[in-house]
């Protein structure tokens, strides 16, 4: 009775310890799942197949790169990885695949066919594992897998990762962990679907009922029970975090045999212990044990060892072996410290650019910084550090040793930080360093005073060479909140004294306000300015707006949006012209497609906003030279007659002209089709009156010369990627959540 009480003890620590391993992997297989969402280099291509430029489908060999990098770090249980992010187009380690070809024909689910895949995208779930279904390959079948699923929203689109774990390789951590190998397990999901199971034909629907009612009224995690006639032994775990219950089968009759087994194989070791103690009396009297040869045996078992190392003897063998292990063991430390870092850094700048992250990710963020960083408590602050380094740096310092400085910059800033409290330090920009600071209520103004007397005792000597700019922003209990924290230390770095070379600037000595100021009447009077071609008034316009807003206080973030909705001020204005994007430099381009890439100065914007309009009319003036009078007065007609029913035929009547050669000349001079110069005005105006007034979504069609909602819908979509509601609905989010533009007249 005893050693059946002990073999049941040994049986719950064997399956609880088999459960938890699988609840860690399936904890890894999401939080990889969730960083390969929130990668930088995904987030920047990650798009429908309709809206992929020429430059993202260049880097889509990325995706498929992270996803094999993802894999390496799952690879044990892992059968595949693929990513979607619409129904076209399948992501994969080896590159990218039909989305219907991939399902239908390279890699089969048979429990799962091609329209479940397409469903995924419409559900609400973040995250569920799916009961496990037999896959094939090509047409060969590979077993069965558990097909793990992560969805998350990537450029406004919800996307899709899907991990298939192998049935086999899970079951392999029950089977190879037991002490009995009679022993059978089971795994039931929270909605009672038999995920993993050792032996299919034992477990029927009543045996299924029997095992999820076995321990209703029972205080053990173990007891006997009859299935088929046969009593077993019945050992129970559950999981909380993924609602998993874990069940081992073992026979009472092996317990038995065990029990009778073991006195047997005592006895049995008792007597041959006997005889070898005699037989290695005699052996080590004649000739010592060599303990030096069986370490270097050991040694020479290791895999992936260099045994081309020279060596003089046994000693100095197992040293040098001894040392490539340590030094393997510290590579692989480092490996996984850098991708922790990447992490934090793709995350953190998320959270300061104000990007929806998702509550796992933050969680899992937390955990990073509390476990390997040592922060605690709930109170952090955002310290932004900002280096200016004078003529005289570049001048007089040599240039090896100015890229050993810049180099070793965000190390010292780190060092410095860290000193004293518990802070993370991010290089968001260059010479820029954002530390988060993570501080005890009791001590909050000791811990940021002890980082700024740091940095500037380590620096006042030095000033020579540089400015020091720290911008403080206020205390915030949630991560999530850091980028208001970032926001005001950034706003507080705007108003630092040009002139000083160390200054501390701090959020709460300065008012902020989080909107800007650009109405409808200061933008139409921006575009008469271009349309003009008066740089002058271009520059008198552009002056008047930027210092209304400063003069209201607005903040960074508030800055940034007023800047990147002045350059879609010019975008609208070269879409009326038909004009394109090779008109401009490629520097605007990077402006236009990267919206969150902020800069610091004030200055800084106008002057990339000056260049830019001015290369606007620069190029108008050169297009409309090579336009004929017919297409500048089609193009006229156009913009006057938007709202009523356009096709080419009325027109070429009023040009005076056939069809054929208006079609021609229009294309030829333009570079568009004159349906679609057509559509992407109407769309244009759709869109401002979906975002400044208050009309349904009929009337914004009729209004723009769509008469048939179904047209209008399709159309939209076809040019924005989201139906006229959701961007309607998106714009109001991005008022409420960031940079609401502030419509109040010209007068402000």
């Amino acid at each position: 009775m005893l050693a059946k009480q002990e073999d049941s003890k040994k049986l719950m620590y064997y399956l609880q310890s088999s459960a938890k391993t699988v609840d860690l992997y399936l904890r890894s297989v999401h939080e990889v799942s969730l960083g390969l969402l929130s990668n930088k280099a995904i987030a920047t291509v990650l798009r429908p197949n309709d809206m992929l430029t020429l430059e993202h489908r260049v880097q889509m060999s990325d995706i498929s790169e992270m996803i094999a990098k993802s894999k390496n770090i799952i690879a044990e249980f892992t059968e595949n990885i693929f990513l979607y992010v619409d129904h076209e187009r399948i992501y994969t380690v080896g590159g990218v695949d039909d989305f219907s070809l991939f399902f239908e024909k390279f890699y089969v689910h048979q429990e799962y066919p091609v329209d479940f895949w397409k469903g995924l995208l419409d559900r609400r779930e973040s995250f569920e594992i799916l009961p496990p279904t037999p896959v094939s390959v090509n047409g060969q079948g590979k077993g069965k897998v558990i097909p793990f699923i992560t969805k998350s929203y990537v450029n406004s689109h919800d996307a899709v990762v899907a991990t298939n774990l192998s049935e086999s390789n899970l079951l392999k951590l029950f089977t190879e962990n037991t002490i009995f190998r009679e022993s059978d397990f089971f795994v039931i999901d929270e909605n009672r679907q038999l995920m993993l199971s050792s032996n299919s034909e034992l477990i029927g629907e009543h045996s299924f009922r029997q095992l999820d009612l076995a321990f209703d009224n029972h205080e053990k995690n173990y007891r006997e029970i009859r299935l088929s006639d046969k009593k077993y032994l019945l050992a129970y775990v559950n999981s909380e975090r993924y609602g998993w219950k874990y069940y081992s089968l073992t026979p009472l009759s092996a317990l038995n045999q065990e029990s009778r087994s073991t006195f047997q194989f005592i006895v049995a070791i008792s007597v041959t212990f006997l005889i070898l103690g005699v037989v290695f009396s005699f052996i080590f009297s004649i000739k010592i044990y060599n303990p030096i040869r069986k370490i270097s045996e050991i040694v020479n078992g290791f895999e992936e060892l260099d045994e081309s190392v020279p060596y003089k003897n046994d000693f100095e063998y197992i040293g040098k072996n001894i040392q490539q292990m340590h030094d393997k063991s510290t590579q692989i430390k480092k490996h996984s410290m850098q991708i922790s870092r990447e992490f934090l850094d793709y995350t953190f700048y998320d959270v300061f650019t104000g990007r929806p992250v998702e509550p796992d990710t933050l969680n899992i963020l937390n955990n990073i910084l509390k476990n390997e960083w040592l922060f605690s408590g709930n109170r952090y602050v955002c310290l932004n550090v900002w280096f200016q380094f004078s003529e005289a740096f570049y001048e007089e310092v040599q240039d090896t040793d100015r890229l050993i400085i810049l180099s070793k910059l965000k190390n010292v800033v780190s060092a410095l930080s860290r000193e004293d409290t518990r802070a993370y330090v991010q290089e968001y920009n260059d010479l820029l360093f954002v530390c988060v600071v993570n501080m005890d209520e009791d001590n909050e103004k000791a811990a940021l005073d002890n980082i700024i007397q740091n940095i500037y005792a380590t620096f006042s000597f030095d000033f020579k060479y540089c400015r020091i700019s720290i911008g403080s922003g206020r205390t915030c209990t949630e991560l999530s909140d850091l980028r208001h924290s970032f926001n005001e230390a950034m706003t507080a770095l705007q108003r630092r004294n040009a002139q000083e070379k160390f200054q501390v600037i701090h959020a709460d000595a300065t008012k902020v306000e989080n909107s800007f100021l650009y109405s409808s009447l200061e933008e139409n009077q921006l575009i008469h300015a271009i349309n003009s071609g008066d740089l002058n008034a271009v520059t008198d316009n552009v002056r008047l707006i930027m210092e209304k807003n400063q003069k209201n206080n607005a903040s960074y973030q508030a800055m940034n949006g007023l800047y990147n909705e002045m350059i879609r001020t010019g975008y609208k204005l070269m879409t009326v012209k038909g004009m394109h994007y090779e008109h401009i430099s490629m520097e605007a381009k990077t402006f236009h497609t990267s919206p969150d890439k902020l800069v610091i100065r004030n200055e800084e914007q106008y002057e990339k906003l000056m260049a830019f309009y001015a290369q606007i009319i620069e190029a108008e003036k050169d297009r409309s030279h090579n336009l004929s009078s017919i297409v500048i007065t089609t193009m006229d007609y156009i913009q006057t007659h938007l709202e009523h029913d356009l096709y080419l035929e009325k027109i070429s009547e009023q040009m005076g002209i056939s069809t054929k050669y208006l079609s021609k000349i229009f294309k030829e001079q333009t570079g568009n089709n004159l349906t679609d110069y057509i559509s992407l005005l109407r769309i244009s105006k759709a869109k401002q009156l979906l975002i400044e007034s208050d009309f349904s979504i009929n009337e914004v069609a009729e209004k723009v010369g769509i008469f048939n909602r179904t047209t209008f819908l399709r159309t939209f979509k076809k040019y924005e990627g989201v139906s006229p509601l959701e961007f309607k609905k998106l714009n109001e989010q991005k008022k409420d959540k960031t940079s609401p533009r502030t419509e109040k007249g010209s007068d402000g």
